[in-house]
């Protein structure tokens, strides 16, 4: 128990000295730099395409996959199921508990 104590403290120790050094700066730096980077980078690949379609995916690059993707959104197919997965979120498990519970 002791040593386990002695090497909680010593990492805390360290820890604390790296952050206060710096290292923690440079780690946001790193992460910044290669974010920068890869936006870069599909930015110039997919030209074209405006940043703020990317959240649309494969659908913002091939018109006919987005043509087909909106037809189905017209009436999706899973819409009919939402009536059946709020039943069965609010349905209780057998030890009285439920998904509501969980989230």
């Amino acid at each position: 128990m002791k040593k386990i104590l002695l090497s909680v403290m010593a990492l805390s120790a360290l820890l604390t000295a790296l952050i206060s050094c710096g290292v923690e700066e440079d780690f946001r730096e790193a992460v910044q730099a290669d974010s920068d980077t890869f936006r870069a980078y599909f930015a110039k690949r997919f030209s074209q395409v405006a940043f703020a379609d990317y959240k649309n995916g494969i659908y913002a690059i091939d018109s006919d996959s987005r043509d087909q993707w909106l037809e189905i959104e017209e009436f999706p197919p899973y819409e009919l199921n939402i009536d059946n997965g709020k039943a069965l979120f609010e349905t209780p498990f057998s030890n009285g508990k439920g998904y509501p519970g969980c989230f």
